[in-house]
């Protein structure tokens, strides 16, 4: 009987250290996970930003799009960085490997996975449409560069190209 006893608690340690590798092992392979992407201008004043993960899993906090006069807008956790109280180049949508995702972060890629943020140039609401917008921040036609911040602390830098 003490035999069987023994036997259950090897087990039982045996399979505790074993959960415990792989969890520090998961946790090892994430902090190497990197994030690369590309952002381009449309027509109509839109922009596309697609990232891709790579080396294992990602979790996007924030995004900040940059254009040579400042920050243009801030979505999310983006240390260091404010939009501005108006923000004309907004999120209208979000594709995580073809499906359509939520507009508010954390957005979760897996190693491989892509996702695309679109954002769209908004020139007018209700009053303020009589105000002139069109400062040297504001809107998507504007934007060169976006930063995206992801697992906790790191940040990938995109150029936007025209």
């Amino acid at each position: 009987m003490s035999w069987m006893v023994i036997t259950v608690v090897v087990i039982a340690l045996v399979i505790a250290v074993a959960v415990m590798l792989y969890m520090r092992t998961m946790g090892a392979v994430n902090s190497l996970a990197t994030l690369t992407g590309s952002g381009e201008l449309g027509q109509v004043g839109s922009l596309t930003l697609t990232v891709t993960a790579s080396g294992g899993s990602v979790t996007i906090e924030g995004i900040v799009l940059l254009s040579s006069s400042g920050v243009v807008a801030a979505i999310g956790t983006t240390p260091g960085y404010t939009g501005p109280f108006y923000q004309t180049c907004r999120l209208g949508g979000v594709f995580i490997n073809g499906a359509s995702g939520g507009l508010t972060p954390p957005w979760v890629l897996q190693n491989g996975q892509s996702a695309s943020f679109i954002f769209y140039t908004q020139t007018s609401i209700g009053i303020i449409a009589s105000l002139d917008f069109q400062s040297s921040t504001s809107g998507c036609a504007n934007v060169n560069q976006a930063i995206v911040f992801y697992n906790s602390g790191k940040a990938a830098i995109i150029p936007i190209i025209s």
